[in-house]
C-alpha cells in the first residue's frame, strides 16, 4: 500500500489544506535529515491507519516560507491540527511520543 503522506508544493496549496477543516499531520522535515528519514516508516504507517487525517510533508529546504511561519527550528516537527488551529506538537525522532500524541488526536 502507497503512503498517504502528501507533499506540500507551496504555500498556497498548503494553506488549502489546512483551511479545509478536519484533522491534519504535518510532517517538517528535510531530505538531509536522518531523524526525519527514520520517522518516515512510522508516519507512513500512522497514515495508513487513520485514513480520516490528512498527512502533509513539508521538506523545510523547499519551503523555507511555510517553515519561517511555522517556527520550524528542529527536525522532525510534526504538527497536530484539528480545524485550522495547531492542538499538539511532537518534536524530535522519538516513536513512541509521536504514536501516542497520534492516539491522543484521533480519540
Amino acid at each position: 500500500m502507497q503512503s498517504a503522506v502528501a507533499a506540500v508544493p507551496n504555500k498556497n496549496e498548503y494553506h488549502k489544506l489546512i483551511e479545509r477543516g478536519g484533522k491534519v499531520v504535518i510532517d517538517f522535515n528535510a531530505s538531509w535529515c536522518s531523524a526525519c528519514k527514520t520517522m518516515r516508516p512510522v508516519l507512513d504507517k500512522l497514515s495508513k491507519e487513520h485514513d480520516d487525517v490528512v498527512f502533509l510533508s513539508v521538506d523545510i529546504d523547499q519551503a523555507t516560507d511555510i517553515a519561517a511561519d511555522e517556527d520550524i527550528r528542529s527536525m522532525p516537527t510534526f504538527k497536530f491540527i484539528k480545524n485550522g488551529k495547531v492542538v499538539d506538537e511532537v518534536v524530535g525522532a522519538n516513536k513512541h511520543n509521536l504514536e501516542s500524541t497520534m492516539d491522543s488526536f484521533t480519540s
